[in-house]
């Protein structure tokens, strides 16, 4: 299963100055945990991980030294600029 580095996102910073800064923005909910977690994951690692694990792929999510098992749920798309915008 492939692993995935993310930070917890500040919500103070909107996501379209993070995508300027090469972040790909997203959430974790689950019923294990309490609340949702806003993310933020590097763009070209989000881009190597879709390349072998697309929308329903499983994968490991290390979130600042915790580890979740996710599933892809939804990936968001920028058609204009071929970019991934929302995990």
């Amino acid at each position: 299963m492939n692993t995935l580095k993310a930070e917890k996102r500040d919500m103070n910073t909107k996501a379209k100055k993070l995508r300027r800064e090469g972040f790909v923005t997203g959430t974790v909910f689950g019923r294990e945990l309490s609340e949702t977690i806003p993310l933020k994951m590097e763009k070209a690692a989000v881009e190597r991980l879709l390349k072998s694990e697309g929308k329903g792929g499983r994968v490991l999510l290390d979130v600042e030294g915790q580890v979740y098992n996710a599933l892809i749920k939804e990936v968001d798309y920028n058609p204009l600029k071929r970019q991934v915008d929302e995990i």
